[in-house]
């Protein structure tokens, strides 16, 4: 997303540094989380990534009634507009496709979920 919520102008950009959080179906739990720098690699990203979902999916796979895996996202409120709009800190946005590739995060989500024995229908 570039696209500041405030002024609607295509000015939005991702800080240097901050916390990435993993949403599964809509949920966060608080150890699902990593933090980035400008400079990571990109493996170490993924990396980072892929622990946060075996930790989530760790989780979710010892719960009863569980749903199938319809939506996961990585999130953070670490952005800013070039312009100068104030975001608040409640405004989290995805860093899919920014950070991290969605087709690398689908994949990765695939595996650990196979690992889990949970049903991924992620696109």
């Amino acid at each position: 997303m570039d696209y500041c919520p405030k002024c609607l102008n295509n000015t939005l950009v991702l800080g240097d540094h901050g916390v990435v959080n993993l949403f599964v179906n809509g949920k966060h739990i608080s150890n699902a989380r990593f933090l980035f720098h400008a400079n990571d690699k990109q493996e170490e990203v993924l990396n980072r990534t892929k622990d946060c979902l075996q930790v989530f999916f760790k989780w979710y796979s010892s719960l009863q009634n569980i749903v199938p895996i319809e939506e996961v996202d990585l999130m953070t409120n670490c952005f800013a507009c070039r312009s100068g709009c104030v975001l608040s800190a409640k405004i989290q946005l995805s860093v899919l496709d920014i950070l991290v590739p969605r087709s690398a995060m689908f994949k990765i989500v695939r595996e650990v979920g196979e690992k889990y024995k949970l049903d991924v229908r992620v696109r």
